[in-house]
């Protein structure tokens, strides 16, 4: 915690199990998504998904509703919604 990470991201919804549809992606940008760990700024879940991880490591998020944006959802994003995401530290 406390480590400033940089990543690019796709994420989508879950659907029965499986890969519903995308919602959010910063892979066809130049621009990476900067947070610090542990700050609270993002999800719970990427907070806890990226612990650990290096530049240049890729992982695979399932992010249950509780971790993600619970019961209230968020823009296109409906309440109660389970959360995938494919994610690469770049920095």
């Amino acid at each position: 915690t406390g480590d400033r990470v940089s990543i690019k991201y796709s994420g989508w919804l879950e659907n029965n199990n499986k890969v519903g549809s995308l919602f959010d992606s910063n892979i066809s940008s130049e621009a990476q998504f900067r947070f610090v760990i542990g700050e609270g700024k993002v999800i719970k879940g990427w907070d806890l998904g990226v612990v650990g991880m290096r530049k240049g490591i890729k992982r695979v998020l399932v992010i249950p509703s509780e971790l993600g944006y619970g019961k209230k959802g968020h823009s296109s994003i409906p309440g109660g919604s389970n959360l995938i995401f494919e994610i690469e530290v770049t920095g």
